[in-house]
């Protein structure tokens, strides 16, 4: 896959108190995921010598990895039983663990699990969107009893849509001790 982006920023004073920043990131993923132009707009103001206050706006796009579109299978090692889908390796059947019947190596060791996640390939999995703001503020008091102490307060938000989440394989391993 060809993925290809173009970005630029500028920083602008706007007074000598008052700084604003403007960005935009233009990314084109080909195929069917599609492209984006994402935009960012802050600004930094010195409100007095001790206090700052700060802002600002953007949006973000990820497209989906080739795995989750192609190739849908993921592999994972951890600790437990064997259970290896789809090779028929373990006597009890290649999915020993869902019933429950897989043979330990060794009945004194500790056992060893392999678990392999067989996802599906998803071809038509949207890319994941956000938009995000922030507000915040430093204090940096000059004199006084708190002179040389800086405090800084932000508050954020980001709002997502089409979230693109992978599933934990110990999600997969409880349910399939749930089956035990």
């Amino acid at each position: 896959r060809d993925v290809w982006a173009v970005f630029a920023e500028v920083a602008l004073p706007i007074t000598e108190n008052l700084d604003v920043q403007l960005a935009g990131r233009f990314e084109d993923y080909g195929g069917g995921i599609g492209s984006t132009f994402d935009p960012k707009i802050a600004a930094r103001w010195q409100a007095t010598n001790s206090l700052v206050l700060r802002a600002g706006i953007s949006s973000a796009f990820r497209g989906p990895a080739l795995a989750q579109i192609e190739e849908g299978t993921g592999f994972s090692l951890e600790f437990g039983v064997r259970d290896v889908l789809g090779e028929g390796v373990d006597p009890a059947g290649a999915n020993c663990v869902r019933t429950g019947r897989c043979a330990l190596p060794d009945p004194n060791a500790a056992p060893v699990i392999t678990i392999v996640k067989q996802g599906r390939p998803s071809p038509n999995l949207a890319p994941e969107t956000a938009v995000s703001w922030n507000v915040g503020a430093i204090w940096s008091p000059e004199e006084g009893p708190f002179a040389g102490l800086t405090l800084g307060v932000d508050y954020y938000s980001f709002d997502f849509e089409d979230k693109i989440i992978d599933v934990p394989t110990q999600a997969f391993l409880f349910e399939e001790l749930g089956l035990f």
